[in-house]
């Protein structure tokens, strides 16, 4: 007998990413999102860490309308500060992308 194999179905979705390479719309990011942003920023895997990151800034950002800084991440997800960059070896700009939140607008002072 042949072994069962699984049939892969690729769905295809149309989202809006800024000239930045963030999403447009928050309300439209999933995990493909996700793991299509990171691979975009060269990321090749997403830990758990990374994931329950991923999820806190997005209910962060629901909640206060403004991504979580470094030491509120590292807090949420139980690491210390010195073990921050040994988790996320990426900027935390790039991690907020990869939540799909919307590019923080700079404005000079």
């Amino acid at each position: 007998m042949g072994q069962k194999k699984e049939e892969i179905i690729e769905l295809k979705v149309v989202v809006e990413f800024d000239r930045y390479g963030f999403l447009v719309d928050f309300l439209e990011w999933d995990k493909g999102c996700a793991m299509f942003i990171a691979e975009k920023e060269r990321i090749r895997k997403l830990t758990k860490i990374n994931w329950q990151a991923i999820i806190f800034v997005r209910s962060f950002y629901k909640k206060h309308g403004r991504a979580p800084i470094s030491p509120q991440i590292a807090r949420a997800v139980g690491i210390e500060m010195e073990d921050y960059i040994d988790n996320f070896p990426f900027r935390t700009d790039v991690l907020v992308k990869i939540a799909g939140l919307p590019r923080a607008e700079t404005r000079a002072c």
